[in-house]
């Protein structure tokens, strides 16, 4: 006989089901209060989405409650169900461009079994170790051994003295096209400046000066030299010769001469201590480079080339194809092989740890071989340093291979100071584990509480293929498609995720595929190039209907998709007008919490959220008519009035954009009473 609880639990699952009119699609999800999530989970992000990096992650809190708004019914109450009632058990809920993997994870928790497709090995790699997050083992032993081998292997190339070196500054050297004279390319004199103290160093003899904060000159007391701070040789991409002022953009430097050359030219430097209290900045000091620091650099230079004839390394030696890439600017730059991005230290140290993890047994090699991969982007020679908040800035801080004349180095082993070491990547997907046995929601203004995950009856699955061919999954086998496509040229995800590859591929973590297959397969439109588009467009269609063809003739499609270009748009209903899937409701909502690099300045942080169900057959025209953009203007004019003023405000980029997929829903919507209206062509409303 079942208990009370077995009983209820049997309702629950029975009660799983895509209603014919969903909370989302009545307009009754509580978008300000996903606005309160959004600004709290950029602050503190969830940990199982900081355990590898991916590019342009949508929210996990959003992504939930998009979830149940989907799946309840017009009346049901969100905020119940957000924190702990929801129940997807029994639903197929499938992504075909998975990426960081946020809506399968979402998913899983709340009880659906998720599909998730991608063409990128890193992105499936990635959203694997989300879903197993809960399973992986202790990785404190292991972390302890790999110290014992590798760390104290490095700590004789990271001192100063009797101190720690924390950060060691490089900066690019370039040889003068007018006169062959040799300069260093600083973009400035300053290597912080926080609260009430400038560290500034002279532009001459490199000697490091304590300042007041914002001090705009000084004059070196070692040599007497006059700096500017805030000047220096190379500006906005061009470098100028101090000799005969011959300007030149550093690119060329590249072209010409290969992968940038470097020179140390400053450290900076911690006690050395014991327990685990943080080091205060005020214990922090900056150090101009001595001939000693560049002969331990040396020192591990020749190391390096022992432990290679030695095979003491893993090391991928790949090359670097740019070739039909959307952004062509690495090899621009003179780099020639992956391995051309890190420094003869830094490659030591990831070489001799990444042979120690290959002799680790699964699972614990797969875990620790994903938190290596994400500790690339803080040890390569794109890091930079952030002068306001002394500390490191990784590669893909903002979303592209940046050029960097003036990278950080970081002590890769270092204790109690420094962002990205290697023991601090191991603890972040230790943190994702404890998240994901124990997830917890925001509550109130400071609070969490927790919110168990529900349990699945059938395995999640990952599958590395285009989103074009869904033929893993049987036809009208989905429930719930929830997805983030690519957004038309934004961002070229694959050519940025093959800079882990290399290294993963040489720890056996992804699945086999060749780097071109994935770029021709990617999703990418480079308007620089002929039939880019036309490729962009009939890829995503191809996509559209094989989404159509698994989804449940009662089942719905939820996805996100933001653009500031008229010919994005067009291309997107183009792909949808393909099927006979129709978009029942077009949204505003939150897409990034407005923190990063990347989200400073004016732009754009909303989302266009479309909601689309099976409809009649393919719409073969794509027009609206004069009184359907008379509605359109009144409903984005009424998302500025409601939404303009919340702490992550909607802007006139996101109306203007917001305009526009509102267009794209009015051309596919189910139901349509044009009247005598006058007809428009969708592509002529968008401009």
């Amino acid at each position: 006989m079942p208990t009370a609880p077995q009983q209820n639990e049997k309702m629950s699952r029975k009660g799983a089901r895509v209603h014919r009119h969903s909370l989302l699609e009545a307009g009754r999800l509580p978008v300000e209060q996903l606005v309160t999530f959004a600004i709290r989970e950029g602050r503190r992000p969830r940990p199982i989405y900081t355990a590898h990096k991916w590019f342009a992650r949508r929210l996990g809190s959003v992504f939930r409650s998009l979830l149940i708004g989907v799946t309840s019914g017009p009346d049901a109450d969100f905020s119940e169900l957000y924190y702990g009632s929801a129940d997807l058990t029994g639903l197929k809920v499938l992504d075909p461009f998975v990426g960081g993997g946020t809506s399968v994870f979402e998913a899983s928790r709340l009880g659906a079994t998720a599909y998730g497709c991608d063409v990128d090995p890193v992105a499936c790699a990635v959203s694997r170790l989300e879903l197993g997050a809960a399973d992986l083992p202790d990785l404190g032993p292991a972390l302890a051994e790999l110290k014992a081998k590798v760390g104290s292997r490095l700590a004789e190339f990271h001192r100063r003295d009797d101190d720690l070196v924390l950060h060691h500054f490089w900066v690019q050297v370039v040889e003068c096209a007018g006169c062959g004279s040799h300069f260093d390319a600083q973009p400035n004199h300053v290597l912080a400046d926080h609260g009430t103290t400038r560290h500034a160093f002279c532009s001459a003899c490199g000697t490091i000066h304590e300042l007041p904060a914002r001090t705009a000159s000084f004059e070196c007391v070692n040599c007497g030299h006059h700096t500017d701070c805030d000047r220096g040789s190379a500006l906005r991409g061009r470098a100028t010769c101090p000799q005969c002022k011959h300007c030149d953009q550093l690119i060329k430097y590249g072209r010409r001469g290969g992968a940038p050359r470097w020179r140390l030219f400053a450290v900076e430097t911690v006690a050395r201590g014991v327990g685990t209290r943080m080091v205060p900045m005020s214990e922090r000091m900056f150090r101009k480079a001595t001939d000693e620091d560049v002969s331990q650099y040396e020192r591990a230079e020749a190391a390096l080339v022992d432990a290679e004839l030695a095979g003491d390394v893993l090391i991928p030696d790949d090359r670097i194809d740019t070739s039909g890439w959307s952004d062509e600017r690495l090899s621009a730059y003179g780099y020639g092989r992956w391995r051309d991005l890190f420094n003869a230290r830094q490659l030591l140290h990831l070489g001799l740890l990444a042979k120690e993890i290959a002799l680790l047994d699964q699972p614990l090699r797969g875990a620790v071989a994903m938190a290596f991969s994400d500790h690339l982007t803080t040890n390569c020679m794109m890091a930079s340093y952030a002068a306001g908040w002394r500390r490191l800035t990784p590669l893909f801080s903002l979303r592209a291979f940046r050029h960097i004349q003036r990278p950080v180095e970081l002590n890769p082993w270092i204790e109690r100071a420094g962002r990205g070491t290697f023991p601090n990547a191991v603890r972040k997907l230790t943190a994702a584990a404890a998240y994901a046995r124990s997830p917890k929601e925001p509550m109130g203004a400071k609070s969490f509480v927790d919110v168990p995950t529900r349990s699945r009856r059938r395995k999640n699955q990952i599958h590395m293929g285009t989103a074009g061919n869904l033929a893993f999954l049987a036809s009208g086998s989905i429930d719930v498609v929830m997805t983030d496509p690519p957004y038309f040229d934004n961002i070229a995800y694959s050519e940025l995720a093959s800079f882990f590859g290399p290294w993963l591929r040489c720890l056996e973590v992804l699945d086999a595929r060749e780097q071109h297959d994935i770029l021709a397969n990617s999703l990418v439109a480079n308007r620089s190039r002929v039939g880019s588009v036309q490729r962009y467009t009939e890829g995503l269609g191809q996509a559209f209907e094989e989404i159509s063809r698994v989804l449940k003739r009662n089942g719905i499609v939820a996805f996100s998709y933001r653009h500031t270009d008229a010919s994005a748009w067009q291309a997107l209903a183009e792909a949808i007008a393909r099927t006979d899937l129709r978009i029942t409701s077009v949204l505003p909502m939150p897409g990034e919490a407005g923190a990063g690099l990347h989200a400073q300045g004016e732009r754009g942080l909303w989302d266009a959220l479309f909601v689309l169900r099976h409809g009649a057959g393919p719409t073969p025209v794509l027009q609206v008519g004069e009184l359907e953009v008379a509605d359109v203007e009144a409903e984005v004019e009424g998302w500025l009035g409601r939404y303009g003023e919340l702490t992550l405000p909607f802007n006139a980029i996101d109306a203007a954009a917001l305009r526009r997929a509102a267009l794209v829903g009015k051309a596919l919507a189910p139901r349509r009473k044009l009247g005598r209206s006058k007809r428009i062509a969708l592509e002529e409303a968008l401009r």
